[in-house]
């Protein structure tokens, strides 16, 4: 169960504690919000809203941190305030009490878009008297596809849709005096690919649930660092290195590991001397990765990343060692994607495979 920590790139540690539930259904209690002219409110407004248009800016989710982040210090999403400006919002008022979610959050809307192809992104976030937001959860919804995320049967609509989005399961505090924010928008580059043209997209009306724990968690004993003798030490030449630019109207971001190695040793190691000591393993692996996206937020078809990762994994027989890249490009009505893969045994290369295909952007 977490709670809002000042957003940061990296976090050594997480404020929150691990809990424990039975059913949740039986430990939870679902609390509906709905979005009107006022923001989130528990009831319906007395009055039909007319709708709003969800922004087009393809630069929300320069903030979203790493798709897939696990296992690698850095990546975590930053202070949502600014992608928050750059999307359609809805607030609850300041909450009087602590309240807990636990479990998915459930979001219907009902939208209008004329575009055969679009989508819609949404964020919760946690958003702190200082006006500090804090991604909690999001879910997103390829609008060209049915409910069950298959190839529509008949064309699209140009009527209005009632759409359903479950956020995946989060156990997380909101504090006294903070406030609970749904933002919407129409793309979440570079988690998501963008759409070939904007989308003209309105929404009509909607609600949020959430299913709020009752009563206190019940806390589970606290976390040991096990176990307390190491089998294995860690060797990092330089710290995760996070990058954002522009080169006239393109936007660069992306990421870059530098070359890190787990050592796995059955007797204590002096990691401050580069002499190996004795012992039974002898065994090392290790990985680099460098990630980057390219896009100008006025043209959707110039998309562009790379991912390069390396593996090698050291014994003390030799030194294997796994290459992969891959580009991925677009243009309106094609995604391109080159791929190569190469796996060598102390420098002599095994094996290589090449990839280049292309796929008709139907419905994406």
């Amino acid at each position: 169960m977490n709670e809002a920590d000042p957003p940061r790139d990296a976090l050594d540690r997480r404020s929150g504690h691990w809990i424990e539930t039975d059913v949740l259904a039986d430990e939870t209690a679902p609390q509906r919000w709905h979005l009107g002219p006022d923001g989130l409110s528990p009831q319906p407004a007395s009055q039909p809203a007319q709708g709003w248009s969800v922004p087009t800016d393809l630069s929300v989710g320069q903030d979203a941190g790493d798709a897939g982040y696990f296992g690698r210090f850095g990546g975590l999403p930053l202070d949502q305030r600014a992608e928050d400006a750059r999307s359609l919002v809805f607030d609850t008022a300041p909450l009087d009490e602590d309240v807990v979610l636990c479990g998915g959050a459930k979001v219907r809307l009902r939208l209008k878009t004329g575009a055969r192809v679009a989508q819609i992104v949404l964020r919760l976030t946690d958003v702190a008297p200082d006006g500090t937001s804090t991604r909690v959860s999001y879910a997103m919804r390829n609008l060209a596809l049915d409910a069950d995320l298959d190839v529509p049967t008949a064309p699209p609509s140009r009527a209005a849709q009632e759409i359903t989005l479950r956020c995946p399961t989060r156990a997380h505090r909101f504090k006294r005096g903070h406030r609970l924010r749904l933002a919407l928008s129409s793309s979440y580059w570079p988690m998501i690919w963008p759409t070939p043209t904007p989308s003209d997209m309105r929404l009509e009306a909607g609600w949020i649930e959430l299913p709020m724990l009752n009563g206190p968690p019940t806390p589970l004993p606290p976390v040991r660092d096990l176990p307390e003798d190491k089998p294995f030490y860690q060797t990092v030449a330089a710290a995760l290195r996070r990058f954002r630019e522009t080169d006239g109207d393109t936007m660069i971001s992306g990421w870059n590991q530098p070359y890190t190695e787990v050592c796995f040793t059955d007797t204590d190691t002096d990691t401050d001397t580069d002499t190996d000591t004795d012992t039974d393993t002898d065994t090392a692996f290790g990985s680099e990765t460098r990630a980057e996206h390219r896009l100008r937020a006025d043209l959707p078809e110039t998309a562009r990343t790379c991912v390069h990762h390396r593996a090698a994994y050291r014994r003390p027989d030799g030194v294997a060692e796994i290459s992969c890249q891959i580009d991925a490009w677009c243009d309106q009505e094609t995604f391109f994607i080159k791929g190569t893969l190469t796996a060598a045994w102390d420098d002599a290369e095994m094996a290589r495979r090449d990839w280049h295909v292309s796929i008709p952007r139907r419905y994406s």
